[in-house]
């Protein structure tokens, strides 16, 4: 009651203290709660596009449906593509990331992407790396030694030997064609007709290089796993799920990092109203002794 008594007092001076708390409150809280928002290998297309011929000229063309009779194949022929995840508990983020990086180098390997990022509750980074599939046991041995504890580990293998025979026909049906069409153009005499066939042999062979290309990374793919290294001082800021749901010392150490930043959170506000002090100290004392002026005119 005595503030609302004190506002239908002295009304220009609350719509001044009310102007300044809203300048304040909208000043602190977009400097101190904003934030900056961060971000898969491309795939090819797997359906050819039709290659049409001149109906003007009689020349059988093979199908560009290739045949599904593959031959069987052994376990071993089989071409697998080799994926592999690695939590690791480490005491320097940035040396373990060097090391593993100058490992895969070593064993013929390269970077495929890399971060770091110190934050203020811990250090926390990844590497992705691509090994011959040959050397993965080593690998992984070696990048299990980085760590001071292993936080999780998953290995998934995917069969791409049916992708990898599917494209090879494709691009067996495809050179036939694109040989049929080449001996077509050579018998070809009307001009609308070569025309139309140098057309579609261009876009036959926009296919065949795009099959060529998706050959090549299946190719890769199996000959070189993948591995994907997490990195982080803190266990909590690793990607995995805790086996217990319930765990005193995890708790404990969330409070803490919330008192951490509860106290940082007061202690930012303490300097801006201590900043903002040229205004509203001023301010405050002219209303202060406003009042009592009045005050003392009414006795």
């Amino acid at each position: 009651m005595a503030i609302v008594s004190w506002v239908k007092k002295n009304k220009l001076a609350a719509v001044l203290l009310a102007i300044l708390l809203y300048l304040f409150l909208k000043s602190f809280i977009g400097s101190f709660f904003g934030f900056t928002s961060y971000s898969s290998p491309s795939s090819y297309s797997m359906m050819p596009e039709s290659a049409g011929v001149s109906k003007n000229l009689d020349f059988s063309l093979p199908s560009l449906t290739p045949s599904r009779e593959y031959s069987s194949s052994t376990a071993s022929d089989r071409m697998v593509v080799q994926e592999t995840t690695l939590s690791l508990l480490v005491k320097n983020v940035s040396t373990a990331i060097d090391q593993a990086k100058k490992y895969a180098e070593k064993l013929g390997g390269y970077m495929v992407n890399a971060s770091l990022s110190d934050p203020q509750d811990a250090a926390r980074g990844n590497l992705t790396v691509r090994i011959p599939q040959d050397r993965l046991d080593d690998a992984l041995t070696y990048f299990r030694s980085l760590g001071v504890r292993v936080v999780s580990e998953q290995l998934v293998g995917y069969d791409i030997t049916d992708q990898f025979t599917d494209t090879e026909a494709r691009l067996e049906t495809y050179n036939k064609t694109k040989a049929k069409m080449e001996e077509l153009l050579e018998r070809a005499v009307r001009v609308e007709d070569m025309l139309q066939i140098q057309k579609e042999l261009v876009a036959l062979q926009a296919q065949i290089d795009q099959l060529k290309g998706q050959e090549l990374y299946l190719k890769q793919s199996s000959e070189l796993s993948r591995i994907t290294l997490y990195f982080s001082t803190d266990e909590l800021a690793l990607p995995y799920a805790p086996e217990q749901p319930w765990r005193p010392q995890v708790i404990f150490k969330q409070s803490v990092r919330s008192l951490v930043v509860t106290l940082r959170t007061l202690g930012t506000m303490a300097i801006w109203i201590g900043v903002y002090a040229v205004l509203w100290v001023p301010l405050l004392g002219g209303v202060l002794l406003v009042r009592r002026r009045l005050k003392k005119k009414t006795l």
